[in-house]
């Protein structure tokens, strides 16, 4: 019983005791956490009018994403459509050069069959056959062969003619099919120096978003920045004013003053917590600290 005796007195006597100067420096404490709490709400304000250029920023993105949207839909549509009338007339030109080459395979065996239909009339003509009067019939094989070369000379002729309405019907259709591919070749370049616009917008629109991603991982991080310190400044003052009180001073009215956090509340604020010194000559009033501090009366 004895021991707890001491140790009750030993106890009493580092009990804290609260001097002019430990008022003092709190009340100098409590002035710096109203300055920094001033200096906050400037904070503050400078990050409403970095919010809404930040909002401003995105609003300009989304115009610039509706934008370039557009854009390649278009472009995408157009590139489709000219891929359809690119592929038709591919498959034209494609189907037309089977046809040249079979025209062109019938040409050279009627030129080869004439060539020799020509020696063969050649060496018909070089042979003549002249038979005596009293025997008509002696040169009956040659007029038969005469008979057969003529035919087929009709024939080759027809065959001839046939090839040459051929050639000229495809000649005809390559005109046609290079009137259709030549301004198609000019719409393609055409597609390809639209994609290149396209392609600058869209890489213009993606640097835009990668600065306003910047500017609001910067803005969220001036944001987290603001909110700590300000917790943290006015976690201090309430610490501030919960020594005041133990130390003896009446600070109720000023805590409830410094409940609002508005602008305008900082006059009221130093006019009411000013009030807890009144008739101490010695002691320091609030003062200006920084912009938007407690305002001297």
């Amino acid at each position: 019983m004895k021991r707890c005796t001491l140790v009750l007195i030993a106890f009493l006597f580092t009990l804290p005791v609260f001097a002019q100067t430990d008022i003092h420096a709190l009340m100098n404490q409590l002035n710096d956490g109203l300055a920094e709490r001033g200096r906050g709400h400037d904070d503050y304000n400078a990050m409403g009018q970095a919010k809404k250029s930040l909002d401003s920023q995105e609003h300009d993105v989304q115009l610039d994403q509706q934008q370039w949207d557009k854009a390649f839909a278009t472009h995408q549509k157009w590139l489709a459509d000219w891929q359809v009338k690119q592929d038709a007339n591919q498959a034209d030109i494609a189907r037309h050069t089977q046809l040249v080459a079979a025209s062109t395979a019938k040409v050279a065996d009627v030129s080869a069959r004439t060539s020799a239909h020509t020696q063969w009339a050649d060496r018909h003509n070089a042979n003549r056959c002249y038979y005596p009067p009293n025997n008509p019939n002696a040169c009956a094989g040659y007029e038969a062969e005469r008979q057969q070369i003529a035919q087929e000379a009709a024939n080759l002729a027809s065959e001839i003619s046939a090839v040459n309405a051929e050639a000229a019907r495809l000649n005809a259709l390559a005109a046609d099919l290079n009137a259709i591919h030549g301004p198609l070749v000019e719409e393609g370049g055409r597609i390809n120096a639209d994609k290149a616009m396209v392609d600058q917008q869209g890489q213009n629109l993606n640097a835009a978003i990668a600065a306003y991603k910047a500017q609001a991982e910067k803005y969220n991080a001036w944001v987290k920045k603001h909110n700590d310190e300000w917790n943290a400044n006015e976690a201090k003052i309430a610490r501030i004013l919960t020594d005041l009180k133990a130390a003896g001073v009446q600070t109720d009215n000023c805590q409830n003053a410094l409940k609002n956090t508005g602008d305008g509340a900082l006059e009221n604020i130093h006019a009411v917590c000013g009030h807890m010194f009144d008739g101490n000559t010695n002691d320091r009033p609030l003062t200006n600290q920084g912009t938007g501090g407690a305002s001297q009366n």
